[in-house]
């Protein structure tokens, strides 16, 4: 593969697509990154906007791909941002996540040929078009897979709503997720490279019809680890647990609720996040136990980590946690289950901690060990730390290019 030749496609910029892109760049291989919205530096109109407006766009600065060429569609974002006053009568038309992310998809296709990239770098639900004018040009694709593979997530649906029935409303539709399969299972055949962060990632394409792409495992990156001193709870303090994600039952979040109740004034839980469904406001405010602290900005998020002694997340199904790698470069030890994408990862009772999907009791058991002797948080957040320095994001993007050169010769 020729240098400076690889397009990478991701509708929203989100960490683990920056840091492929840095990757791409460092490599002298990124010929051009697609967004919705995307800037190296702050526009000069950037200064005559609403402070609101700046904070929200804040998110789309790219400091990290200074000197990339950057190439915006902005209407998806648009249509992105309208939905929550389009009503449900719009959720299969325009405003539909599905014809947003088809629209984003058409776009870069369209652009593909006077792009003079060789090969494209594309992510589930956003390149089918892309994949497919790709191999019309003759262009190498890559495929990157942050989450399990759909007929997996199915599963682990199913079985979530079946658990809570009052939190089924936070979780995806079933229905949906097979709508979308057959576009899924064909970005997968056309696939030249698939990439996943995880083995159970990897694991849940055994579900998938047969394709011929090698899969590569790269692991995504935690953030700069900032060294602060951890302070273990005092006798009669509550032990300071952090649930940080979506408010939903994909999450665990009601397992969590549950298993912690019975603990009462020995647990302090905040809650991070936006609300995915309307029906569990009053489950979780006025609880005395927790503290909703809503949607926070990333920095404050991080700090808001330091303050905590464990992160607490017992997802149901999540390819491989950015919200977990961020706690532990805070040296933040975390709580988890074995489908977070850790399993294999962290070390059980060093780094954090693994329990079954769906088990409220386990996780009481875990917190209630950890209450019984919480001096051991000391020695379980330097691990975690640790761990974190080991597992950084430039560590990531120097796996990512061996994996593009052993398998498409990027050098």
């Amino acid at each position: 593969m020729d240098p400076q030749s690889v397009l990478l496609a991701h509708v929203t910029g989100a960490p683990n697509s920056r840091q492929a892109a840095r990757a791409l760049l460092d490599a002298g291989c990124l010929s051009a990154c697609h967004g919705s919205l995307a800037w190296n530096a702050p526009p000069q109109w950037w200064r005559l906007l609403p402070g609101s407006v700046r904070t929200f766009l804040q998110k789309r600065l790219f400091s990290e791909l200074q000197g990339a060429r950057l190439i915006n569609h902005p209407i998806p974002e648009f249509l992105r941002l309208c939905r929550p006053w389009a009503g449900t009568s719009n959720a299969a038309g325009w405003f539909s996540i599905e014809r947003i992310n088809q629209m984003f998809d058409q776009a870069v296709a369209r652009d593909l040929e006077e792009s003079g990239a060789t090969a494209v770098y594309g992510y589930f639900d956003t390149s089918l078009f892309t994949f497919r004018e790709a191999k019309r040009l003759g262009l190498r694709t890559i495929y990157e897979l942050p989450t399990p593979y759909w007929r997996a997530t199915k599963r682990f649906v199913t079985a979530a709503r079946q658990s809570r029935p009052e939190w089924a409303d936070t979780l995806p539709s079933p229905e949906e997720l097979s709508e979308s399969g057959p576009r899924r299972d064909e970005e997968l055949r056309l696939a030249d490279l698939v990439v996943v962060p995880s083995d159970f990632v990897k694991d849940s394409l055994d579900e998938a019809p047969p394709f011929l792409a090698p899969v590569e495992v790269v692991p995504y990156g935690c953030p700069h680890v900032v060294k602060h001193d951890h302070h273990v709870p005092c006798e009669g303090m509550p032990l300071r647990l952090l649930f940080a994600g979506t408010v939903s039952q994909s999450k665990g979040l009601a397992d969590l609720l549950e298993a912690i109740d019975p603990l009462g004034g020995q647990i302090e839980l905040s809650v991070a996040g936006d609300f995915a469904g309307v029906g569990q406001v009053a489950q979780i405010i006025g609880k005395p136990q927790v503290r909703f602290l809503g949607r926070l900005p990333h920095a404050s998020l991080l700090e808001v980590m330091r303050r905590q002694d464990v992160c607490v997340l017992p997802t149901w199904y999540e390819g491989l946690s950015l919200v977990l790698l961020e706690a532990m470069s805070q040296g933040l030890p975390v709580l988890t289950t074995v489908n977070s994408g850790l399993a294999g990862l962290i070390e059980e009772g060093r780094q954090g901690w693994l329990v079954p999907v769906g088990s409220p009791l386990a996780i009481r058991e875990r917190l209630e060990k950890i209450l019984f002797e919480p001096s051991s948080l000391l020695s379980n957040s330097a691990e975690a730390a640790e761990w974190a320095r080991r597992h950084s994001w430039g560590i990531y993007r120097q796996r990512l290019q061996q994996a593009l050169n052993a398998r498409l010769s990027m050098t």
